[in-house]
């Protein structure tokens, strides 16, 4: 437990705007780049991201993490394979509400 304490310690002391998909370099939000787990290696990087290089594949059965490069087979070309990062998910501003006053 002293390293969870440690980790949370880190965590609460990273900048929300910091939070960043390493492969494209955009801010995660809760929409289009939501923060999503590569399974073969645990990093993570955005939804949008994932979907770019499932079209990048076509026909091909095996994703490749663009940090790793270690190969994913997919049991089926979805963007359901790769869960959500929730822990990093809860770090990310929640986008606000427009005023509708005229």
């Amino acid at each position: 437990t002293n390293l969870k304490s440690k980790l949370n310690k880190y965590i609460h002391k990273m900048d929300k705007d910091d939070l960043r998909c390493p492969k494209c370099c955009k801010k995660y939000n809760n929409e289009d780049r939501q923060p999503k787990i590569i399974p073969i290696c645990g990093h993570t990087i955005c939804l949008n991201c994932i979907s770019e290089g499932l079209d990048e594949i076509g026909d091909s059965d095996v994703y490749i993490c663009p940090i790793d490069q270690k190969e994913f087979k997919l049991k089926e070309k979805s963007i359901n394979r790769f869960p959500n990062n929730i822990t990093l998910a809860k770090f990310i501003p929640k986008k606000k509400a427009k005023d509708n006053k005229s």
